[in-house]
């Protein structure tokens, strides 16, 4: 039996690798050299948290609260505006808004581990928070306010032979 290698990535929209493409929403990282070879992998989203910041009346129109990512995830999605056809899965992870207790600046967290196939990574991630309100999914910005725009992430990779 094969030695599996596995291979963690802290992701952040803090630091100075970061650069924020779109204010408050969409961030880019490089990923490490190493991570690129061009070969598929098991990834798996380990932890995730979102820093929120919103009044009673806001957080209970929110069904789904995210990060999407440009990452190859192999799988398709089927919540599409129109049509018939599905677009490719871009979604890393959500989380629960059901234990969210409000105050000034509350933070969500990913509360089950979530693996995914994936093809070979590209030079940067690309990642922005979603979310999905009265059914509509839409860019999502807390404004920057204080620490209320915080995303933080942890990937594990296994790559294959």
């Amino acid at each position: 039996m094969c030695k599996k290698n596995i291979y963690s990535l802290k992701v952040s929209n803090r630091g100075t690798n970061v650069y924020e493409s779109v204010d408050d929403i969409t961030y880019e990282v490089n990923i490490p050299i190493a991570f690129r070879n061009n070969k598929m992998s098991m990834m798996t989203v380990t932890d995730g948290t979102i820093a929120i910041k919103a009044a009673a009346a806001t957080i209970y129109t929110i069904n789904e609260l995210g990060v999407e990512s440009n990452l190859p995830i192999q799988g398709f999605n089927t919540e599409v505006a129109s049509g018939f056809m599905a677009t490719n899965f871009n979604t890393l992870f959500n989380v629960g808004l059901t234990t969210f207790t409000l105050n000034e600046n509350s933070a969500c967290f990913l509360t089950n581990e979530i693996s995914y196939r994936c093809g070979s990574l590209p030079e940067k991630l690309v990642f922005s928070r979603y979310v999905v309100s009265a059914g509509t999914k839409e860019p999502f910005t807390n404004g920057g306010a204080g620490n209320s725009n915080y995303v933080s992430f942890t990937l594990n990779f296994e790559f294959d032979d």
